[in-house]
């Protein structure tokens, strides 16, 4: 995954906390909104969830969209209202290359106070909501239809920054909060999450992302949600996709990525320090995962920093 903030015009790597929040940024801004384009290509961006409401549609390619349980795949023209604090990823397969332009805004940005009638009556109930995680957006529903046309225009005049753009942004998101509070009715409440499931998940995630350079036994993840291993195993497989030892795998070649790029250290050195025990399996896994070895990774992002979307 190629992340470009559309502000700076950079190559930017996906940022996570321990507990696998993704740090945006945005809750430190006085302009608490944020535009990214994210290329997908055969690869996948890690679990994690976020205080910003996120809106994204794919321009090019197919997406598929991972959130709690459930999955969708995404095609050109189509999009995703993610709620706060709602566990997702998202993946590209087949080789088929996805353009993915997103924001993220944190309901303050909307709301401004929490004694403004657009919090009590609208963001509130919006975010306490137990059946809206997500909203899968079709061009073929018209209400839907209008929230990815505001998704567009928001993300246009995001990228350019004109002259007053931000009270246009606000307006056009207040929209977007404003259709889906109205159309709230209408949204598939076939969201039946299993709320134990996905909060011993997260657990299981924020120990693998505390622990992910030592080594870590399947009973040690299994014990930080106070479960059985196999069970560890099933929500994993049923929920992630993937094998516990799959996802550490994945998790410290992107640590490792963020590195090669971040860093002057040597190979050999990182390799320990994301969890590696030895260099040339992390080179194989990595040529895997990447399609290149890291000292290639490294040499081609010293030159990322100023390319042009």
């Amino acid at each position: 995954m190629k992340y470009y903030n559309v502000l700076a015009k950079t190559e930017q790597q996906q940022v996570l906390n321990e507990d696998q929040k993704e740090m945006t940024g945005c809750n430190l801004s006085p302009f608490p909104c944020a535009a990214s384009i994210d290329h997908y290509f055969a690869d996948s961006c890690l679990w994690h969830w976020h205080d910003e409401i996120e809106v994204a549609y794919v321009q090019e390619g197919e997406l598929t969209v991972h959130i709690n349980d459930l999955q969708y795949l995404l095609h050109k023209g189509e999009g995703v209202f993610v709620n706060t604090g709602v566990l997702h990823s998202y993946s590209a397969e087949n080789n088929i290359q996805a353009v993915f332009p997103n924001i993220q805004f944190m309901p303050s940005f909307i709301y401004g106070s929490k004694d403004s009638v657009f919090w009590t009556d609208y963001v509130q109930p919006l975010m306490k909501s137990t059946n809206l995680s997500h909203i899968i957006l079709s061009e073929n529903i018209q209400w839907q239809r209008e929230i990815l046309t505001c998704i567009r225009r928001a993300f246009e005049l995001l990228e350019h920054t004109e002259l007053g753009y931000e009270f246009t942004v606000r307006s056009l998101l207040s929209d977007v909060i404003r259709m889906i509070c109205k159309s709230n009715s209408l949204v598939n409440k076939n969201q039946n999450h299993d709320s134990t499931s996905i909060g011993r998940i997260r657990r299981m995630l924020s120990f693998i992302d505390a622990h992910y350079t030592e080594p870590i036994q399947l009973q040690q993840i299994a014990e930080s949600a106070f479960i059985s291993g196999r069970e560890c195993l099933r929500l994993f497989q049923n929920i992630i996709g993937t094998s516990p030892k799959q996802y550490i795998i994945q998790l410290r070649l992107r640590k490792a990525k963020k590195m090669l790029s971040e860093t002057t250290i040597s190979i050999a050195e990182l390799c320990g320090q994301c969890g590696f025990q030895s260099q040339s399996y992390f080179t194989q896994m990595f040529r895997k995962q990447f399609g290149t070895s890291p000292a290639k990774y490294r040499k081609n992002s010293e030159n990322i920093g100023g390319m042009d979307i």
